[in-house]
């Protein structure tokens, strides 16, 4: 999404980034609570622990730079750079953010 969104401009998939980055973000909060579960079973090891969340933690930096590629051409499209205001305003209150955020969490459900 963001590259096509990057590349084309395309402002109608810039805004389909941030739901798709709030899913990443939920689903990296279950994966490492399924991990702690592993370990509380003793079924893994805290080194895989280490491991596990050095992949995360890249993986919520390369969504968090996709949202903010996308908020950036949105906001440079309104000719305005209040990336917070704009943030809270479609995740509280856009019905296509939450549409398009269960779509997402369907697709990607764990």
């Amino acid at each position: 999404l963001p590259e096509t969104a990057f590349t084309k401009n395309d402002l109608a998939v810039a805004s389909r980034v941030e739901p798709l980055e709030q899913v990443v973000d939920k689903l990296i909060a279950k994966i490492k609570d399924h991990h702690i579960e592993r370990l509380q079973r003793g079924e893994c090891t805290i080194e895989m622990g280490f491991i596990l969340s050095d992949l995360l933690n890249n993986c919520e930096r390369v969504s968090d730079h996709c949202s903010n590629i996308a908020v950036a051409l949105i906001e440079v499209e309104h000719n305005s750079f209040d990336t917070h205001k704009y943030l809270n305003d479609v995740k509280y209150g856009s019905a296509d953010f939450a549409d398009a955020f269960s779509s997402f969490a369907e697709k990607y459900a764990l």
